[in-house]
């Protein structure tokens, strides 16, 4: 009786995902064997984490805080911010960081221009373009504070 060794074969979905990456790699100018393989199959997702949510006046800035995402393979993060969802009397921008004038800090700022719950949703990415699952801060904006003038009437030059 002859027993034969069965030969080993990868799954169709990783196969497809390494004839890809070997295809990416020769068209960028690499070679089937450049380092591009292996850092495609052993890349993590980042992580993203924002701070906690706040409590502001309308017209007041608000930081929002993702400094503490990182990239579990230790890779430099790109952060991209923006606008989940605002009041519909909002006119906030998709885009109303200003912190570095860019919504791809670590730390931004924006200013609620209206009362009610505004939702910012984060995102970092990594060199090789792994994008983290979303984190989202909530920024629940108050009236300003519009308290009463006292009216004492005119002054009285008589003293008793």
């Amino acid at each position: 009786m002859i027993f034969r060794t069965p030969k080993p074969r990868l799954s169709k979905a990783l196969s497809l995902i390494v004839m890809g990456v070997i295809a990416l790699s020769a068209q960028c100018g690499g070679s089937p064997n450049s380092d591009l393989l292996p850092q495609a199959l052993n890349n993590t997702i980042p992580v993203a984490r924002v701070g906690d949510g706040a409590v502001a006046s309308v017209g007041s800035p608000v930081t929002l805080d993702g400094t503490t995402s990182y990239d579990p393979d230790g890779d430099e993060i790109i952060f991209l911010w923006s606008v989940q969802d605002k009041p519909e009397t909002s006119s906030m921008g998709d885009t109303p960081f200003s912190a570095n004038e860019d919504r791809n800090a670590g730390t931004t700022t924006v200013v609620p221009d209206v009362a009610g719950v505004f939702t910012f949703a984060l995102n970092v990415q990594d060199p090789s373009g792994a994008l983290s699952d979303t984190a989202y801060v909530i920024v629940s904006a108050t009236p300003g504070l519009d308290l009463p003038l006292a009216d004492a009437g005119a002054r009285s030059e008589e003293h008793t």
